[in-house]
């Protein structure tokens, strides 16, 4: 009997390179782990099944001229499950549905993956489940009827059937699961039925499909569904409000009978990059707009002025376009995510209209310089894109000037990592928490305007990691309090500093009156540890010498965190 744990390593490995494509080396390690969360759920999923598994078996059924043993499991309520096939079986093998007097039920997860000789499978109509891969890179089969008992069909269950020619969902399904067809190269025709809800993620990436009519039912088609469909040209979608997701036709090149209904509101990053009904749009009118949405504006340039009327700037509309500058409506009230990704954005002035900005909407915007955000954001929001995080204006190198809203309540993950211009910030006393690398690579922040006073920053929950930059910074409060050091309320830690702090723990130490205020005292405690005594003193007076060295101290290195 094959090794089920290897099936399922080379079976996952193989997608998630094939899916990375141009991605490349960086992504390895990614897949590898995605590798290892699948067995590991695979193997919870299986201890949850409310069936307990009373014993394995095989049966010897007969697959072309010759014969080939199927494993299989028993399990207490009757049923039995086809777990395995001998990878040489050559020809069409008709899968029994009893065993021993046990209904098959159901084919597990990597069944016949790699039975690369198998040309048809007959499923008997006893089978209501199909597993995850259970016929991937089965390379000769060029049919197979799915009976109408199956109401579940797993991941990527027939990826990389390269010779498979067509299939009908059986009416039972609600859920096209991710991969279930990607890399079916040869898949010309596919009949999807109304019971069906959603589309998964790359569910017929890399088909040969020529023409798609999904039903009024779907509510949602995912990311990549029909990603690089190089001969798909016509596509039915519904008039129901559907949801398409990111790169769901990209690359489908021939695509150029497509009509997208007034009820279709959210269009994804890239939905329709390199087909031919993009690029007949965009020699129309270099600004793509749909159903009051701009979805696409890649190859606007200079100065772009969206149309009154528009209510929304899709989810990577002038992502690595080459516009300098965008003048926008009162009539836009949100901005999706990723909406100016790498584009060549110089200015942009964004009306109080707007309450919604997607993540990473400004990310490596390179020659943006100022921005002012308005009033009604709550929070900088990241994305996970290209196996990474992704902060709202990370990489923004230019950047020297953010303006926040006073409603803002949370500067995410990344929001300005490596952003080496920005020199100060205004955070509005409304900010409740400033998440992990908010301010990596700040290495020029050196100021940092809190509208707030010093007892309501120490309150804001900030997180220690990457943020060394901003904690570094001199934190200017709005009732004038002193920074870290910085007693003498000069904006700057000097010798004066080093005396004022010696003085006060000479003072304390002979039992006379402080000679500094509760914020000055709050200010002299480098260590944080509530007081202030000799161990502060150095700190402060190190950080002097370091200065009058010619370096450029910060509080993390004096106390060597």
């Amino acid at each position: 009997m094959k090794m089920r744990l290897w099936k399922k390593v080379l079976a996952a490995a193989t997608a998630g390179m094939l899916c990375l494509g141009s991605v490349g080396a960086s992504g390895v390690q990614s897949v590898l782990e995605s590798v290892g969360h699948a067995l590991i759920v695979h193997a919870e999923e299986s201890v949850a099944n409310d069936s307990t598994l009373v014993s394995t078996g095989t049966t010897t059924v007969r697959v072309g001229t010759r014969t080939t043993e199927l494993t299989y499991s028993v399990y207490d309520d009757d049923t039995v499950e086809i777990v395995d096939c001998e990878e040489d079986a050559v020809g069409d093998l008709e899968i029994p549905a009893e065993i021993d007097d046990k209904v098959v039920t159901s084919i597990g997860d990597d069944a016949f993956s790699q039975c690369v000789s198998l040309t048809n499978v007959i499923i008997p109509d006893s089978v209501i489940s199909i597993g995850e891969r259970s016929f991937s890179h089965c390379a000769g089969l060029t049919e197979i009827n799915i009976p109408d008992s199956v109401t579940h069909i797993g991941k990527a269950a027939f990826e990389n059937c390269t010779n498979l020619l067509e299939i009908i969902i059986p009416v039972g399904i609600t859920r096209i699961e991710g991969w279930v067809f990607s890399h079916c190269s040869s898949l010309t025709k596919i009949t999807i039925p109304d019971s069906v809800i959603r589309v998964g993620a790359d569910a017929f990436c890399w088909s040969t499909l020529t023409e798609v009519v999904i039903p009024d039912s779907v509510i949602d088609i995912e990311n990549r569904a029909f990603e690089d469909c190089s001969s798909l040209v016509k596509v039915e979608i519904p008039d129901n409000g559907v949801n398409i997701g990111d790169d769901a036709f990209r690359e489908c090149g021939a695509l150029s009978n497509i009509v997208i209904p007034d009820s279709v509101k959210n269009i994804g990053t890239g939905a329709f990059i390199g087909t031919a009904w993009l690029e007949e749009k965009q020699k129309e009118d270099p600004l793509v707009i749909v159903n009051k949405a701009v979805i696409d504006g890649s190859t606007c340039s200079g100065d772009v002025v969206i149309p009154n009327g528009v209510t929304r700037i899709g989810n990577g509309a002038f992502r690595y376009g080459t516009l300098t500058g965008i003048t926008i409506p009162n009539s836009v009230t949100s901005i999706g995510e990723r909406a100016f990704y790498e584009s060549s954005l110089v200015k942009i002035t964004i009306p109080n209209s707007v309450t919604d900005i997607g993540g990473s909407a400004f990310m490596s915007c390179t020659s943006l310089e100022r921005i002012t955000l308005p009033e009604g954001i709550t929070s900088l929001p990241a994305t996970y894109l290209y196996q990474e995080d992704s902060g709202f204006f990370s990489g923004c190198t230019a950047l020297k000037e953010v303006q926040l809203p006073s409603t803002l309540k949370n500067i995410n993950l990344l929001a300005f990592c490596y952003c080496p211009s920005l020199e100060s910030i205004t955070i509005p006393e409304n900010v409740e928490q400033i998440e992990n690398s908010a301010f990596a690579d700040c290495t020029n922040l050196k100021n940092v305007y809190y509208t707030g006073k010093r007892e309501q920053w120490n309150a804001i929950k900030i997180d220690n990691e990457g943020n060394d930059d901003l904690l570094d910074a001199t934190i200017h409060f709005a009732d004038g309090n002193q920074t870290k050091a910085d007693l003498d309320g000069d904006e700057k830690v000097d010798t004066n500093d080093v005396f004022e702090a010696m003085l006060y723990v000479a003072y304390r130490g002979a039992g006379m009156s402080s000679n500094l205020t509760a914020d000055q005292i709050a200010a002299a405690d480098i260590d944080g540890d509530g007081s202030v005594d000799s161990t502060d003193v150095y700190y402060i007076l190190y950080y002097v010498a370091l200065q009058g060295a010619g370096k450029n101290p910060t509080w993390s290195s004096v106390l060597g965190r």
